[in-house]
């Protein structure tokens, strides 16, 4: 996922938006944004900000703000003020 080119990332997301519901979909999402988040904090915050299903949004931004690394978790330098 870490060398995967941007567009890859961006074919990836709309596949997952085009699966139908149920728990495979919400399995394949978790996964990719929990992967994501982990190896490009921004480029998750941004895939994440581009989902237009509200159901989708919620569960992916979960699933990152679960799995985001501490380093990009850091406010302010790691001040967290």
């Amino acid at each position: 996922m870490r060398a995967a080119p941007g567009d890859a990332r961006k074919k990836w997301a709309r596949d997952l938006a085009a699966m139908p519901d149920g728990p495979r979909r919400r399995a394949a999402i978790s996964g990719f944004y929990k992967l994501l988040v982990q190896f490009d904090p921004e480029a998750a915050a941004k895939a994440i900000d581009a989902i237009k299903d509200e159901k989708s949004l919620r569960l992916a931004l979960g699933a990152a703000v679960d799995a985001v690394p501490g380093f990009a978790a850091a406010v302010n330098g790691g001040t967290g003020s």
